[in-house]
């Protein structure tokens, strides 16, 4: 290469961030539509009347913020196949107002998991696998592999359950994921003296972002490592007071 000709300039940490971001948020919402089709037994292109009856299907089940982020998840699956979008519709809004009205309960959030915790488990579930070992187990040794890489993965990527539960390794000797994923981070946290009914699946994926929080204060890269398309999302996922997550944000833009 000459000396005059400069290499292309690399792209921003931004820039795979946000790349980053759009990935995830193709991703969940493709599983939002699934669940509209295959759980719900919706058509597709909706009409706003069968999108209000499944929001009222869901009402009270699913969070306020998980309907809107179905919505917001079938209105671009209308924009990218080019059919008029139905959740902008009155009977929609309404309906979705309505139900924050009838159910307007705190969302429960899941405790994040500490690192010393996340250590613990770590070390109970190297105890059992050894255990296993010693009774030429196999069954429960793959089991406890699995369990070990799923907690470890839960962690350090951040996976949501869907994402987790679902991934696929060749070849994979282990038997796939039956019990339900909850019981198994119930099982993980109660082997250690917590109490399970404080913690969920959402836990792992929020143990690093927590983490990451506390050490930067650092909203924006929270956000995208979540791949939540508004700031608000991710303050409510942290459980951050408004005000002082308005000034971070300002902090961070500054």
């Amino acid at each position: 290469m000459s000396a005059d000709v400069l290499p292309p300039s690399p792209r921003s940490v931004e820039d795979y961030l946000d790349a980053a971001q759009r990935e995830n948020t193709l991703r969940s919402y493709a599983s939002a539509v699934r669940h509209f089709e295959e759980t719900w037994g919706g058509l597709l292109p909706a009409n706003a009347a069968q999108i209000a009856r499944y929001l009222a299907a869901y009402a009270g089940a699913l969070s306020i913020n998980t309907l809107k982020h179905r919505l917001a998840a079938l209105a671009q699956w209308h924009k990218d196949h080019g059919f008029a979008d139905p959740t902008q519709a009155t009977l929609v809004k309404q309906t979705l107002k309505g139900i924050q009205a009838v159910h307007p309960g705190q969302e429960k959030r899941a405790t994040p998991l500490q690192l010393t915790e996340l250590g613990r488990v770590c070390h109970w579930l190297d105890e059992a696998l050894e255990a296993a070992e010693e009774r030429a187990d196999a069954a429960e040794v793959l089991r406890l592999r699995r369990d070990k890489a799923m907690l470890l993965l839960g962690f350090w990527r951040g996976f949501r359950t869907d994402e987790l539960v679902r991934l696929k390794v060749e070849p994979a000797p282990a038997e796939p994921v039956r019990a339900p994923y909850a019981r198994i981070v119930h099982a993980w946290v109660r082997s250690i003296g917590l109490d399970p009914y404080s913690y969920g699946t959402h836990s792992m994926r929020r143990t690093k972002v927590a983490l990451i929080y506390r050490q930067t204060k650092n909203l924006r890269a929270v956000q995208l490592l979540l791949g939540h398309t508004k700031l608000e999302s991710t303050i409510r996922y942290l459980g951050v007071e408004v005000d002082d997550a308005l000034e971070l944000a300002e902090q961070t833009e500054a």
